[in-house]
């Protein structure tokens, strides 16, 4: 196991307490951590561009730093040796072979893994925090006495849902609805979160609702005889939605 930083001679992260990885011992790591966790958290709730150009550069900076300014990485056994080495207790020449450092195998399967996290994390970054720079969750399509609404791409993953066609005779209004974050949801089956994506199946019964909305304003559609009861949707032209909709013969207002 390795007790001293690649970068300089005190490390700003040693092994977790609890689980795998690093953890900040000093006081320029819980610096930096916060300055990470206050950057992600307020580009979470700006969902702007650059929020998301934020999020995505600190990240990566933050595993960087915790490498080169930290310790091998490692669960309780090594933070019990850390702390010992760290308290003079015993030396680092002394540390445990049992907490060696992992075989080429084993840093392959977690290098990995931290990969596949990564991906992940851009992909929820680029859903949640920067709605502006991708298209929002729907597509409608009004034609041949069918209403068509797709998810799109990976909005599809968190509602659960490639789409929804149903025929125009069970559409039985429309409208736009400015604050449509704050109409009730009751249960859900999807994903909803805090002022970001809410995508899923909502409710049950006669209040069984679909949603796929980003930002505050969306279509509410309401539905007869089918699986929802409502759609609450957003999509790029809603106007243009509601105009097709009411040529259809659809009671539909903005």
């Amino acid at each position: 196991m390795r007790v001293k930083p690649i970068v300089g001679e005190v490390a700003w992260f040693g092994p977790r307490r609890a689980g795998w990885g690093w953890s900040p011992v000093t006081w320029q790591g819980w610096a930096v951590t916060a300055v990470v966790l206050v950057g992600v958290i307020g580009a979470t709730f700006a969902r702007s561009g650059p929020a998301l150009a934020v999020s995505i550069v600190l990240i990566p900076i933050f595993v960087v730093l915790a490498a080169v300014k930290g310790t091998s990485p490692g669960g309780p056994t090594a933070w019990r040796e850390f702390q010992r080495v760290r308290s003079g207790e015993i030396g680092a020449d002394e540390v445990s072979s049992e907490i060696a450092s992992p075989s080429r195998v084993k840093w392959a399967l977690l290098s990995f893994g931290g990969l596949v996290l990564a991906v992940i994390v851009a992909l929820l970054l680029l859903v949640i925090v920067a709605p502006s720079a991708i298209s929002p969750p729907t597509s409608v399509e009004v034609s041949k006495g069918q209403l068509r609404v797709d998810v799109r791409g990976p909005y599809s993953l968190l509602a659960l849902r490639r789409g929804i066609s149903v025929p125009l005779s069970s559409v039985t209004s429309a409208r736009y609805e400015a604050k449509a974050r704050d109409l009730p949801r009751g249960s859900r089956l999807g994903t909803s979160i805090p002022g970001g994506l809410i995508a899923g199946s909502f409710g049950k019964g006669s209040t069984k609702a679909f949603w796929a909305v980003q930002h505050d304003g969306a279509l509410v559609i309401s539905l007869t005889d089918e699986s929802f009861a409502t759609l609450v949707i957003e999509v790029r032209h809603p106007d243009d939605v509601l105009r097709d909709l009411a040529a259809a013969g659809v009671p539909a207002r903005r």
